[in-house]
């Protein structure tokens, strides 16, 4: 759903955030090594594809090598701000908005509070209600 949001940076993988996600039980060996590639990737959010590549070198097995191919979603913006910021309006519904230190196509990421997100809701629903109208089919069929 996150490409109808109207915000293309949803699906993007931000490097140092992806750190958090990391099992420590598979990457212990060689944890250093990524901390240091991550971050020299940099703040900007990146194609889950370009972050693979780079720390393609780093495998030291099959198991890290599967983690990166099954599970780098983890480490989206969308799957972050599910974690963080869902978690806290679960248990404090005045949260703060959550803001990433991170770039997406030359300007920094929004603060994630309640406007963003129900912009993004809404984009959703618009847009889908205009795909089922046209396509003449449900929603979930997109």
């Amino acid at each position: 759903m996150a490409k109808f949001s109207g915000y293309g940076f949803w699906e993007k993988i931000h490097p140092v955030g992806l750190l958090g996600c990391l099992p420590s039980k598979s990457f212990s060996r060689n944890y250093d090594a990524y901390v240091a590639k991550l971050i020299e990737i940099g703040e900007l959010v990146r194609e889950p594809k370009f972050v693979r590549e780079q720390v393609r070198d780093l495998f030291l097995n099959s198991t890290q090598r599967k983690w990166f191919e099954d599970h780098i979603h983890k480490g989206s913006i969308g799957s972050i701000a599910y974690s963080k910021v869902r978690s806290e309006i679960v248990h404090n519904i005045s949260h703060e908005p959550f803001t990433f230190t991170a770039m997406y196509n030359d300007e920094e990421l929004p603060d994630l509070d309640y406007k963003l997100m129900e912009s993004c809701l809404s984009n959703v629903i618009d847009n889908l209600k205009q795909l089922s109208t046209e396509n003449n089919s449900f929603w979930w069929e997109f």
